[in-house]
């Protein structure tokens, strides 16, 4: 098992990390179109980010985009550096085996 798959849950990282990139304008439908999320699954978890206090929505027409606030950076900034780290580690040695199967 992929140690990162264990660790972190693979749909909740991507959408923090869409929105760690700070040049890009973020909507709902944007954020799960980037982050191999449904649209339901990511307004339901901006909804819970927002509740912690990660995100903010500013509504522009009608269109609502949401980006990070300062807690949220720093949280997405340590995301990204774990996860960098775990995609780095180093696979444990394996085994040399001859022909025969024998080690």
């Amino acid at each position: 098992m992929v140690m990162k798959r264990f660790v972190l849950k693979q749909k909740p990282v991507a959408v923090i990390l869409c929105l760690k990139e700070a040049q890009e304008q973020w909507y709902p439908s944007k954020l799960a179109k980037y982050s191999g999320c449904s649209y339901v699954y990511v307004t339901g978890w901006l909804a819970e980010l927002e509740k912690a206090g990660w995100v903010k929505f500013e509504k522009k027409g009608r269109l609502k985009s949401v980006s990070l606030t300062e807690q949220g950076r720093v949280i997405a900034s340590l995301l990204d550096e774990l996860v960098k780290k775990m995609q780095t580690e180093k696979k444990p040695e394996e085994k040399k085996v001859d022909a025969e199967g024998r080690n």
